[in-house]
């Protein structure tokens, strides 16, 4: 399932609250399960489960952490940023890149969308500075310069 998506999507890092229906019909929660699996790497899962993650880690594909995924994406951005002269990447807009393809669009819909949840300071900060320099727009139902 999680290969499934990663050929799909072009990246292992399926978001938590993702779901997929099982042939028997049950419903599996394919987000937090690779959660756990990150959560016990060090503890309980298996040299064989772990390596088998590692080697989509080795391809590209997974990262074991989080973080890690959120700074790949924002530097990308950035880079997006400085080739456009703008950071507010179009929803669908996709980069495709040696084994990996970055939906940066979807990811930045993502941000703007957990700016007020559940969103860290840390990158809620980082974004906001792009705002400050009028690279990026929070909401892009409103227009430039209003909030």
């Amino acid at each position: 399932m999680m290969l499934d998506y990663g050929s799909i999507q072009g990246t292992c890092n399926v978001p938590q609250q993702w779901t997929v229906n099982l042939p028997d019909g049950n419903e599996v929660n394919l987000g937090k399960w690779l959660n756990s699996q990150r959560a016990t790497r060090d503890s309980t899962l298996t040299e064989a489960h772990k390596a088998l993650l590692q080697r989509l880690v080795d391809n590209g594909m997974f990262q074991w952490n989080w973080r890690d995924i959120w700074e790949r994406h924002f530097g990308r951005l950035l880079v997006y940023g400085a080739r456009t002269g703008t950071c507010n990447v179009p929803a669908e807009w996709t980069e495709s890149l040696p084994n990996w393809k970055v939906h940066l669009g979807r990811w930045l819909v993502h941000q703007r969308q957990s700016r007020d949840t559940f969103m860290t300071e840390e990158h809620k900060t980082k974004l906001q500075r792009l705002v400050d320099t009028g690279m990026l727009r929070w909401n892009m139902d409103v227009p430039q310069g209003q909030k």
